[in-house]
């Protein structure tokens, strides 16, 4: 109900007929009172709108993390996978991702979906069943990072940690493309899958948050946070919220670019933009500079400092 205001003339007549029924009404029972309003005013309600980022290349799903929440991920497709942007380094080496956000890897979560059998299916509806199949992982070199195979039909679906066959970590804002090979006794059919990269990976050991430059920063000769940038950085401050609260943190810029005074700036961007979501003082995170070799493989890195 709205809140409507009487004129004075209204009140005093229904406190007079109260009066009046109160006196003619039996001892004991309460008399009915109605006060009717002069004029009606509407309740205004203003609804506000609703923006939710969807995934535009994945079904839709129910997240049922209750801990993080619902978390709208865009695509970790890389949409030019051979465009190597210069700006921040020099490297080679370095793809310039889309805006990605930080894989949880430390809870599980699959750095890629790959699904073998639906690309096989791209090239060839059908094939025959008895043959042997293996899906590379290759680097933005070419090389192979990680194997998988079998025998039969390849499978719908397979998770990708992340790892190597060795166990180590791939490098942030570097392309990674999946290729099926499949060999049965009539031909070798060959099918590849969409490229992509990372702009963070959370890892649990070490117990640290790796992010790309190329994402963090814009292509420019002084370092400036770029927009992707600056909404990496907030989740990668409420991922140590909700994962390492009170805990030290180090901030580690490895960069290729061998320059003292731009890697400085670089990182007192991030500890500045970091500290402010984390509600502290930049001089509580420490900063180190790592200034490395054409072969580096660069990355902004946020670690949880346990003494």
């Amino acid at each position: 109900m709205g809140n409507h205001h009487l004129p004075l003339s209204s009140y005093l007549i229904a406190v007079l007929a109260t009066a009046a029924q109160a006196a003619d009404a039996p001892s004991g029972v309460v008399p009915d009172v109605v006060i009717q309003a002069e004029d009606r005013r509407p309740v205004m309600r203003e609804k506000p709108a609703i923006d939710l980022p969807l995934k535009l290349d994945q079904p839709l799903q129910e997240d049922v993390d209750s801990d993080d929440g619902v978390r709208a991920r865009l695509p970790s497709d890389l949409s030019k996978t051979t465009a190597f942007a210069p700006g921040l380094s020099q490297s080679p080496l370095s793809a310039s991702p889309s805006s990605n956000w930080i894989v949880a890897a430390s809870r599980g979560e699959p750095v890629r979906v790959l699904f073998p059998r639906r690309e096989l299916q791209a090239v060839e509806a059908s094939f025959a069943k008895g043959g042997k199949w293996e899906v590379v992982v290759a680097d933005s070199e070419g090389k192979a990072f990680r194997k998988y195979s079998g025998e039969g039909v390849p499978p719908e679906q397979l998770e990708f940690d992340g790892r190597d066959d060795a166990g180590q970590w791939l490098a942030v804002g570097h392309a990674y493309t999946p290729v099926l090979t499949y060999r049965d006794d009539v031909r070798v059919r060959t099918a590849m899958g969409k490229s992509f990269a990372l702009a963070g990976l959370s890892l649990e050991s070490p117990r640290a948050i790796w992010l790309a430059p190329r994402a963090l920063f814009a292509p420019s000769a002084s370092p400036e946070l770029s927009p992707e940038g600056k909404t990496i950085l907030r989740e990668a401050s409420q991922l140590v919220q909700r994962h390492y609260p009170g805990i030290d943190l180090e901030l580690t810029v490895r960069l290729v670019r061998n320059d003292p005074v731009f890697l400085k700036a670089a990182g007192e961007l991030c500890v500045k933009e970091l500290a402010r979501h984390l509600l502290v003082k930049p001089e509580a995170i420490a900063l180190k500079l790592a200034p490395g070799t054409p072969d580096l493989k660069e990355r902004v890195e946020l670690a949880a400092v346990v003494h």
